[in-house]
């Protein structure tokens, strides 16, 4: 496993050699996380097609220019957005819908409390012991789920550099890697570490968790969050109570015993 420059962006990318082998489509997947004073803590993903997400890319920065987009700023108008009125605030949320609902073609976002997290018996295994790495593993499993089911099996992972979990975006991807049974189950060809401006689809699914976030520690649907699924097959998946304790036991069984998970 080598490292290389990511086209096309200036970022690190982590390959694994049976990336270089054939010629078949490699969907690309952006993550990214939001996280609420409350512990509600949320990680989001969007798929693109390579040609949708150098389209993307031209047109976030048209809507956004020089802009950095982080969706805690914009709704709060502060930082790169402090110049804006409240109505050009909303211009710019509609506009960054529209263009994530035109160029994605799937997404997928999982949230939980980091409170109620830390009472259940925690995950040993390297790669899956915080919060960040359970929403992550979930939500990558959903988009590897769903591009099976189009017939493709490869897909390149992309992070923000610099974050504050990229050491535990890191650790999981390399956690992947060194399982045969999960290499294949999240079709992982490569993943990236790149800068928000630089790659701008990672500010997509920064849109996506942060509403997700916001909709779960208010307990009220909001209507961005309908808007961006609406006619869609995305999944969002709040995990609470017996749910999150079921999903953390099927993680666990699937680390311990993953010849049993094959079809999945």
């Amino acid at each position: 496993m080598g490292v290389t420059r990511g086209w096309p962006f200036s970022s690190r990318t982590v390959t694994s050699p049976s990336s270089q082998e054939g010629l078949a489509l490699i969907l690309q997947a952006y993550f990214d996380e939001s996280e609420r004073e409350d512990g509600t803590f949320c990680v989001a993903g969007y798929v693109f097609f390579p040609a949708e997400a150098k389209t993307f890319e031209k047109e976030w920065s048209r809507l956004f220019g020089d802009r950095i987009f982080h969706m805690t700023d914009l709704a709060a108008r502060r930082g790169e957005f402090s110049d804006l009125d409240q109505d050009e605030a909303d211009r710019y949320i509609k506009g960054a819908v529209k263009l994530v609902r035109r160029r994605t073609v799937y997404g997928g976002a999982v949230a939980l409390n980091m409170n109620e997290l830390s009472t259940m018996p925690p995950i040993e295994q390297r790669g899956f012991r915080t919060a960040y790495s359970i929403c992550c593993y979930l939500v990558a499993l959903g988009v590897a789920q769903w591009a099976r089911k189009q017939s493709i099996s490869s897909i390149a992972y992309f992070f923000e550099a610099g974050n504050r979990h990229e050491a535990e975006a890191n650790e999981f991807m390399r956690a992947i890697g060194d399982s045969p049974y999960f290499r294949e189950r999240f079709g992982r060809t490569s993943y990236t570490f790149a800068d928000k401006g630089s790659v701008r689809a990672l500010e997509a699914a920064d849109l996506f968790a942060w509403e997700l976030a916001k909709q779960v520690s208010e307990g009220r649907e909001r209507g961005s969050i309908v808007e961006l699924s609406r006619n869609r097959k995305d999944f969002v998946l709040p995990l609470t109570g017996q749910t999150l304790r079921s999903y953390l036991d099927d993680l666990r069984d699937a680390i311990a015993n993953p010849e049993d998970q094959v079809g999945d």
